[in-house]
């Protein structure tokens, strides 16, 4: 892991950047505070969030809080939005600092690898506190609950489509969230 100046790279958490300006840095990861994205930054907690700088190859937006996934022979270093599958792959999500409008295709940004974060929810019906989250089967790039029964043991994450747990205590009992709405969780790639 790296965690190399994130001023040497030139790009903040919430902004993009083109393609040209950071080519060389593509896959370095960088730790930054747990914070909420508000102006000032608001710190959440003194946890920190490690994060990597990837290149937007979707062929469109992308969302902030939305799940991503490496793009094929490019691992580290481009990203595409995920299709909607139960067993979906989450390898990062994309920074909730990020403006409404998300990242454009060709852009850089930093994307969560490890640590709290705000999920895309896709509205399949109420998220609670400590919830298991996992890839939604109808939503891409989207989040829901666990649906069956979780498991127990060393499995990784995001096998079978999980991706971490929610913590908003926000969320909890709040009925149904809108689809894309974000929330507070714990995210963790895969190794």
């Amino acid at each position: 892991m790296s965690n190399r100046d994130v001023n040497l790279v030139g790009v903040n958490r919430g902004e993009s950047t083109d393609y040209t300006r950071v080519s060389g840095s593509l896959g370095i990861q960088k730790l930054f505070p747990n914070g909420t994205g508000a102006f000032p930054d608001v710190i959440r907690d003194q946890r920190d969030v490690l994060m990597e700088l990837v290149r937007n190859s979707s062929g469109g937006a992308i969302l902030p809080g939305q799940v991503v996934t490496y793009k094929t022979l490019l691992s580290g270093k481009e990203i595409t939005n995920p299709a909607a599958a139960a067993t979906g792959r989450a390898d990062g999500i994309a920074d909730h600092y990020l403006p409404a409008a998300g990242v454009a295709d060709g852009r850089c940004f930093w994307m969560v690898i490890d640590g709290p974060t705000k999920f895309l929810n896709d509205a399949a019906g109420a998220i609670s506190e400590f919830d298991e989250l996992v890839v939604s089967a109808s939503v891409a790039g989207c989040v829901r609950t666990q649906t069956a029964a979780p498991t127990q043991g060393n499995e990784v994450p995001q096998l079978n489509g999980k991706v971490g747990r929610a913590e908003a205590a926000a969320v909890a009992g709040g009925g149904t969230l809108a689809n894309a709405t974000a929330f507070f969780g714990y995210f963790r790639a895969p190794k």
